[in-house]
């Protein structure tokens, strides 16, 4: 294949060096293997992968489809790759709710004979499997093909009439720039994904392999499709029953044979799911097995700082083969963080969990450069995991939570904001004025309300209080409808106070009627209301004025 125009640019960052985007138009002659039409196609970036070189991924602009210029699939059977390589997938790598949730969705009650075709070997074509079957699922395996008319054929001879195909595999609409760096790796594989759907284009595909029902949504950066020659008579987006999968997970861990990295794993994400659900009692009993098995296996404990031993045999893992932690580390510490502060009341515990947290992602992170990956999770811990840590931190040490914010430097604004608007919350007034200069982003009414303390309790200004005040409450107005109503009441309730301390009557009347007047949103609480009453039992002429106004 030729290229006909000049070369992409270069990276666009030093962060994204392992993906060159196309900033020139560039573009190659090659023929889609979706739709098989021929002629230039779009060069979207270029990658490398430490088993096929430089990668080039190309756009057919008929089917919408990406595919990697030089169509090579990996030898699977020729190599089972690093040695690491298992235990990276089972203790972290793979989204097991990922995985049920497409099939969760049909019941079990309309499925007899169930058939998965995986990312093995392979030899499914010529084998007789004893009759047709209700389900046939390929997860996250049709990216790995050359040829997917072939895939698909192969798929629909072992479906029956009246069966489901079930696909998923990654969203070619999520390789966009602005993707996280740790997505869009996951998503290319490179040397391993040959070709990503857009939605239509997979939809299209399934339509030509002779289905008359097809339906592909994208949900966090895959494609989930089903194609059936009946109709689809079934929620093909609800979501996956978490207690189900709790149980699932449950019944997999009282299993005796299980491989230490498996049992590992199945455990972490069992930890994650009971920590999300405020089940602190049942997380902490799969945290105190986690962290035994991590002191006998490793040799160090989760409630301490990692040694520094340790932290190095991570980075320097993905070369030596030698990790010393699990794969997992970082979001097992994560989940303790979690626990710790809002299960056991215990902030200053939380703060260095979620410190090791973000050292284990960290390391991690620098493993997976040195073979060219990313992995989302460790990411998002690794960028998340600081904030959280001073968001505990604050509880029990305001002005070491400021001055960690301050040595950063650069510490992100949505953070600074979180842990400001908590330190003036909390009363800890001194230390909130002194991050107050650093808060940029005061468009939330959490940080309103928060300036608006500050002004009422510290800078002693009542009036300039009245006008933080009402403007959290128009904002809060507007916020999302799943925040807590309550909270959002108490800038009304600071509003009104602070209209009587300066003596404005009327105006903490007309305050207090948007609360409990006729016109007060849905979303008001009745422990709102009965705290603003009790504040103006004591103020008659609050009251009189009130019992005058519409909406009384």
């Amino acid at each position: 294949m030729k290229a006909i125009t000049d070369p992409m640019d270069a990276p666009n960052s030093p962060a994204q060096g392992l993906l060159v985007w196309n900033q020139t138009g560039a573009s190659s002659v090659a023929v889609c293997p979706v739709c098989q039409a021929a002629g230039a196609k779009r060069m979207v970036l270029r990658t490398k992968s430490p088993q096929s070189g430089q990668i080039t991924v190309l756009e057919c602009d008929g089917c919408t489809n990406l595919f990697c210029e030089d169509l090579k699939p990996f030898h699977y059977e020729d190599t089972t790759g690093l040695a690491w390589a298992t235990d990276f997938y089972v203790e972290q790598g793979a989204a097991v709710d990922a995985l049920i949730e497409p099939i969760a969705r049909l019941g079990a009650n309309r499925v007899k004979r169930y058939l998965e075709i995986g990312c093995g070997y392979g030899f499914t074509t010529e084998i007789d499997l004893g009759g047709r079957f209700e389900l046939v699922y390929a997860s996250e395996v049709i990216e790995h093909v050359n040829d997917p008319q072939a895939f698909i054929e192969i798929c629909t001879t072992h479906l029956a009439a009246d069966g489901i195909l079930v696909l998923t595999t990654p969203d070619a609409g999520s390789i966009r720039q602005e993707t996280p760096v740790a997505e869009l790796l996951l998503a290319l594989s490179p040397g391993h994904h040959l070709i990503l759907y857009s939605a239509d284009g997979l939809s299209h595909l399934l339509r030509m392999a002779g289905f008359e029902h097809v339906s592909v949504a994208s949900r966090g950066h895959r494609l989930i499709a089903y194609a059936s020659r009946q109709p689809i008579d079934f929620d093909t987006t609800a979501p996956l029953d978490r207690t189900m999968y709790c149980r699932y997970l449950t019944q997999l861990l009282s299993r005796r044979d299980l491989p230490p990295s498996l049992e590992r794993g199945l455990r972490h994400r069992l930890l994650k799911e009971l920590t999300n659900a405020a089940d602190y009692d049942a997380a902490q009993a799969v945290l105190a097995l986690l962290a035994s098995d991590i002191d006998r296996t490793y040799g160090f404990a989760l409630d301490a700082v990692i040694p520094a031993t340790v932290l190095d045999q991570i980075r320097s893992g993905a070369v030596t083969g030698r990790f010393g932690a699990p794969w997992c580390l970082a979001g097992i510490l994560y989940c303790a963080g979690i626990i710790a502060q809002n299960g056991r009341n215990d902030p200053a515990a939380a703060s260095l969990l979620f410190d090791q947290a973000a050292r284990a992602a960290a390391a991690f992170r620098r493993a997976y450069v040195e073979i060219d990956i990313d992995e989302g999770e460790t990411s998002a811990i690794e960028q998340d995991a600081p904030g959280q840590s001073l968001l505990s931190l604050c509880r029990v040490d305001p002005d070491a939570t400021v001055a960690r914010i301050e040595a950063a430097g650069n510490f992100p604004q949505a953070w600074i904001t979180r842990i400001f608007a908590c330190l003036a919350d909390l009363g800890f007034f001194r230390a909130a004025a002194r991050l107050e200069p650093l808060v940029h982003d005061r468009s939330g009414w959490r940080v309103a309300n928060a300036v608006g303390l500050l002004e009422m309790l510290h800078h002693r200004r009542p009036a300039a209080a009245v006008d933080a005040f009402a403007s959290a409450w128009d904002r809060a107005l507007t916020a999302a409808p799943d925040q807590d109503g309550g909270e959002r009441c108490r800038a009304k309730h600071h509003e009104v106070l602070a209209r009587m301390v300066i003596g404005d009557g009327e105006g903490a009347a007309t305050a207090a009627m948007d609360l409990l007047g006729d016109t007060a949103p849905a979303w008001v609480t009745d422990e709102a209301r009965a705290n603003l009453r009790a504040l103006l039992a004591d103020h008659p002429a609050v009251r009189s004025i009130m019992k005058a106004l519409p909406g009384a």
